[in-house]
């Protein structure tokens, strides 16, 4: 069980949750509404809540974590079941290296204190990280911009093999 309360949740848990969906819905290409992507980051990050809560190993809250995240996008993209796995396991690397990111930059340059920043119970811990989210969101559209050149490339020399043959 990960021990964090209600005001951490708001503060940090939601807006999480519903950046990671943004950044999924721009992982697969999918455009929805503001509203859209804030009722899902909300479920998400209610669910995620529940999780931390439950009396399990703390490995396994990430795995239930990723597991929901790319249920929830497997129902949004309408049946995509490979793009939504891709996309989840982006959005987890994303946010992995954000974290590490925002660590060093926090720890070196800001001198904020780790403790402060591993501390997930209440408004100081949820606010002084943040910052990371913006990192993950530059991360996110970054990866985009990757994947989206290489289905670039892949289609120019598909459409070279077709020609020669």
């Amino acid at each position: 069980m990960i021990n964090s309360d209600i005001i951490y949740a708001v503060l940090r848990t939601i807006p999480e949750s519903i950046m990671i969906i943004f950044a999924g819905l721009i992982l697969l290409g999918i455009k929805k509404d503001k509203l859209y992507i804030l009722k899902n980051g909300i479920l998400l990050g209610i669910i995620i809540s529940v999780i931390r809560k439950l009396p399990i190993g703390f490995g396994i809250h990430t795995v239930l974590s990723m597991i929901t995240v790319g249920v929830i996008l497997f129902i949004i993209s309408k049946d995509r079941l490979l793009n939504s796995i891709i996309a989840t396991c982006q959005i987890w690397i994303a946010l992995s290296l954000s974290e590490a990111i925002y660590i060093m930059i926090a720890t070196k340059i800001i001198k904020i204190p780790f403790n402060i920043l591993i501390n997930n119970i209440g408004i100081k811990g949820a606010v002084t990280t943040l910052p990371s989210l913006v990192i993950f969101l530059g991360l996110s559209l970054l990866f985009n911009k990757i994947q989206n050149k290489i289905k670039k490339i892949l289609k120019e020399k598909l459409k070279e093999n077709t020609e020669i043959a």
